[in-house]
């Protein structure tokens, strides 16, 4: 018995050979180098994004390589991570989604702006520390410790002992005469 057999052609789909990176911190680089191989078609790869975040770019190198490549900033910080979608698609029409997730990691930003003193450095006047100059990106509700110091050239410093308030009141004793006053603050 005599007979021929007939492998028919069967379009093998692409395959991802990269891992997703699937974390990044706020204000750091995020890169991913993504490959794929296909058994049928060594070239000719179509790789593109389908679904991703706006603060991520797309690069297809048109080699079975692309790359995926951002700086998330405070903005894109969020609870629930960004969903990515990645398809490569062949020349027959196969094609392959490669899906993840990459959550962005909140970075706490300290805190910018001036700390000003109001107030007059006169016996018997009140200083009052003004913060209403000093936001925080990660925090609209800032705390405060306080520290009021006193030095005779301005080079020395002490803590004046129980001044942690917001307010310093000159005292009227003349014991402060010519000496210099400074608050030193810290948020949380």
């Amino acid at each position: 018995q005599e007979f021929t057999i007939t492998v028919n052609y069967v379009n093998d789909l692409p395959l991802f050979t990269s891992l997703p990176i699937t974390k990044v911190y706020e204000d750091v680089y995020y890169s991913y180098n993504i490959t794929v191989a296909d058994a049928d078609h060594p070239d000719n790869i179509i790789i593109s994004m389908i679904d991703g975040p706006e603060w991520l770019t797309f690069t297809d190198n048109n080699d079975k390589t692309a790359y995926l490549s951002g700086t998330p900033t405070q903005v894109n910080v969020r609870s629930d991570p960004y969903p990515i979608k990645i398809s490569a698609r062949d020349p027959s029409g196969g094609s392959v989604d490669q899906l993840f997730n990459i959550t962005v990691i909140n970075v706490n930003n300290k805190a910018v702006g001036t700390l000003t003193i109001d107030g007059t450095p006169n016996v018997g006047e009140t200083l009052t520390a003004n913060t209403s100059r000093i936001t925080d990106v990660d925090s609209s509700d800032l705390t405060y410790t306080y520290q009021w110091q006193l030095s005779d050239d301005s080079f020395v410093w002490k803590n004046i002992h129980n001044e942690t308030n917001s307010t310093h009141v000159i005292p009227h004793d003349q014991s402060r005469d010519g000496s210099y006053v400074r608050l030193l603050s810290t948020s949380m």
